[in-house]
């Protein structure tokens, strides 16, 4: 498989040093921004927290529907979804991890 013209391996440090670095320090760069953005948002994400379960998941399954019809825009995926929550609570609801 080849990727943005890279041939992925282990070979892929020493063939594209420039490359593997950029990512690194990018991703480095981003999580330093993601801590101040999360820092500066406290506030509203606690206000958030506090919302009543029973407002927030609906909001949540809808947004789960509407995420997974926009990815393949096929009802299919909507059946994935609902059979893999039902999974989810059965394991829930059965105590496994």
């Amino acid at each position: 498989v080849v990727m943005l013209g890279l041939q992925p391996g282990p070979l892929l440090f020493e063939n594209e040093p420039e490359m593997i670095w950029t990512l690194v320090n990018s991703m480095f760069i981003g999580n330093i921004f993601l801590v101040i953005l999360n820092i500066a948002l406290i506030g509203l994400l606690l206000k958030i927290l506090r919302t009543p379960p029973k407002v927030l998941y609906p909001i949540i399954l809808v947004l789960a529907f509407i995420g997974t019809y926009t990815l393949g825009y096929s009802v299919i995926d909507f059946y994935i979804l609902i059979i893999f929550g039902v999974i989810g609570l059965v394991m829930k609801l059965l105590d496994f991890p």
